[in-house]
């Protein structure tokens, strides 16, 4: 059984290569008219003054009406604001790059490492930590008929859980599964994501404009740097997307190459608390029921493992 925590374990710490860049809104991006919420007055009000039937934005009106940070007021701002007014795009971003988000300390993330067919999703805020991966047992274990499983670790309120999402249940980390260390230290693990890309921006603006194939996919990336003790970090932005993220060691030999498949400030509700209705597992017992759960999701019977 704790060959299963391994591979999430080793595969969460893989992610740790996230890197920090300084950015900060003055004013409310999307809210036009100053009634602080994004509505569909203010994207009326936008696209007015995209064709000239409205002249009469302040400097913040307009700062706050480009929220597609393109340096221009158009029709795609409107559009945007309608869509965040009824929750289709998320208002929270408006006016963020994926750089800006991450700085920002409270996202939800999608990445894939290269070289890697599992996506990772990531939750972080200033009171939970999540993060889950699709164990693929099959590989794992040498079954080639067992079905990929979504594991994931959540840190919430000084408390640290395995997830099995399809059950919704939750197994209270212990030494059981820890080493003999107790619960497992989520800020520890997190640090890790702070210690390969962590401190300034060496560059503000853009070390460079220029293609770059990934993944067989060409973008015109802006390209940041971040330098610190234990290498470098560098964003790669198509626009206010961040297409990627490569870290590189102090010989300049790269060491991670991440693709971002989504990022925003707008956080699951399911991993902010654990819900009224989920089955806890505790101890040497619980950790036994809760992987059979995730055995049997996977197709398989625990003498399959052994």
């Amino acid at each position: 059984m704790k060959k299963i925590v391994s591979i999430l374990l080793c595969a969460i710490i893989t992610l740790s290569c996230f890197a920090v860049y300084g950015s900060a809104a003055s004013v409310m991006y999307g809210d036009i008219d100053g009634d602080k919420k994004v509505s569909a007055a203010d994207a009326r009000l936008v696209l007015r003054y995209s064709v000239k039937l409205e002249n009469s934005f302040t400097q913040a009106q307009k700062t706050a009406a480009d929220v597609n940070l393109d340096n221009k007021i158009d029709a795609s701002d409107a559009r945007s604001i309608l869509r965040g007014s009824v929750n289709l795009d998320w208002a929270g971003d408006f006016g963020k790059t994926g750089s800006d988000i991450l700085n920002g300390g409270s996202y939800y993330m999608e990445v894939t490492v290269t070289g890697s067919d599992t996506p990772f999703k990531v939750v972080n805020t200033e009171n939970v930590s999540y993060m889950e991966i699709k164990v693929d047992f099959a590989e794992a274990f040498d079954k080639p008929d067992a079905k990929p499983v979504d594991m994931g670790i959540l840190s919430l309120n000084d408390t640290s859980y395995m997830v099995s999402p399809a059950d919704n249940c939750y197994l209270i980390m212990d030494e059981n599964l820890t080493g003999g260390s107790g619960s497992l230290d989520m800020s520890e693990l997190l640090g890790m994501f702070d210690q390969m890309g962590g401190g300034a921006a060496v560059d503000a603006k853009p070390i460079s404009v220029s293609p770059v194939t990934i993944d067989g996919k060409t973008y015109t990336a802006r390209t940041f740097k971040n330098k610190d003790d234990n290498g470098t970090t560098v964003h790669y932005l198509s626009g206010t997307k961040l297409c990627f993220i490569r870290s590189f060691d102090e010989d300049g030999t790269m060491t991670m190459e991440m693709i971002i498949s989504e990022i925003t400030t707008r956080i699951p509700e399911n991993v902010s608390s654990v819900p009224a209705d989920a089955t806890i597992y505790t101890g040497e017992t619980g950790m036994m029921a809760f992987m059979l759960k995730l055995v049997t999701l996977a197709g398989l019977k625990i003498s399959d493992l052994t």
